[in-house]
């Protein structure tokens, strides 16, 4: 159908080769947005870890 978006079904489908929707169970699309990423290392962190909060990546 044109003008809507995509549905996050056909995103799967398209990227695993297989839709659940064509199966008996019902199938859950969870989305998952971080609102902070920090990076890691390992051992003791320095400070300034923090590389993207509220959606916005910080320099």
């Amino acid at each position: 159908m044109r003008g809507r978006p995509p549905l996050p079904a056909d995103g799967f489908a398209a990227r695993f080769g297989w839709d659940p929707r064509t199966e008996e169970a019902p199938y859950v699309y969870p989305r998952v947005v971080p609102d902070a990423v920090r990076a890691w290392r390992g051992g003791p962190e320095p400070p300034g870890r923090l590389i993207l909060r509220d959606g916005e990546w910080r320099e």
